[in-house]
């Protein structure tokens, strides 16, 4: 089993769940045992709280979708550990916010669904080049089947966060 290739989809995950819910994705990183993907959210309503989870469930969940896809048998427990920082954050906003986590979890993996391709897309570029900027993301998705879609996201994305086009 390609671990880089697990991380490289983990990361996707949390990139397009993330523009999903509008937030501005900085950068997204793989290095040899961990990724990071920093975005920015643009207020702390309770919407924004399972925007969060809903976030921090993809990298977890995309990994869980990847595996079943390639081995159609049940998800390894040492890859579930991976994601326990993701875990913990999830267990702690539903706690603190009282946010209904089966539905969050539902609509994450309905995401990761729809979106599967683009995150195929943000994965083989992060293998490729494994420091990926806001920039190289918006280049990446802007060749999607879904490149409308996106051109018109990250116009609006730029546009919330004053970010020059």
């Amino acid at each position: 089993m390609n671990s880089q290739l697990f991380l490289a989809y983990h990361e996707a995950g949390h990139v397009i769940i993330a523009l999903l819910n509008n937030c501005y994705v900085e950068s997204c990183f793989i290095g040899r045992y961990e990724g990071l993907a920093t975005y920015y959210q643009f207020n702390n309503q309770k919407s924004c709280r399972n925007k969060e989870c809903q976030i921090a469930f993809a990298g977890y969940l995309t990994e869980l979708y990847l595996h079943q896809s390639l081995y159609e048998t049940s998800f390894p427990t040492r890859l579930k550990s991976r994601s326990c920082k993701d875990l913990s954050k999830i267990y702690y906003l539903v706690k603190k916010y009282q946010l209904n986590k089966q539905n969050i979890k539902i609509n994450t993996s309905r995401k990761i669904t729809i979106y599967w391709n683009d995150i195929y897309l943000v994965a083989n570029a992060l293998l490729t080049q494994p420091n990926l900027s806001s920039e190289d993301i918006e280049k990446v998705l802007k060749r999607s089947k879904n490149k409308i879609f996106w051109k018109k996201r990250f116009k609006l994305i730029n546009k919330k966060y004053n970010k020059a086009p």
